[in-house]
């Protein structure tokens, strides 16, 4: 599991990008802390943006990607973590693999920041 290391006390830039020709939409979820609920904060079309609230130490993101292209195609995703326009330390997750046979991969994980 990633964890970019961030200044707590500044805001937190996510892009994500495909990098493979496929259609990507993006789904982000974050809680502050493990007894916090989980609450929507970016989704949409790839190439994305979200600019979310300083994140507290203990605080996750989850992301869900949702591709589709060519049957038993491989594709790439890379999502980036940045403040100040600089991608932080440990703040790139990159996902890779193939769609299935239809077409279609979904792809869902969670980034941790200590």
């Amino acid at each position: 599991m990633p964890s970019p290391k961030v200044d707590h006390s500044k805001p937190v830039d996510v892009n994500i990008a495909a990098l493979t020709p496929q259609v990507v939409h993006y789904r982000l979820w974050r809680r502050d802390n493990a007894n916090a609920p989980w609450v929507i904060c970016g989704g949409g079309p790839v190439p994305g943006h979200a600019q979310l609230a300083a994140i507290p130490a203990g605080g996750d993101v989850d992301y869900w990607f949702g591709i589709g292209g060519n049957p038993n195609d491989p594709y790439s995703v890379v999502m980036t973590f940045a403040q100040g326009g600089k991608t932080v330390p440990d703040g790139v997750v990159h996902e890779n693999g193939t769609t299935d046979a239809n077409g279609f991969a979904r792809v869902e994980g969670k980034v941790s920041f200590p």
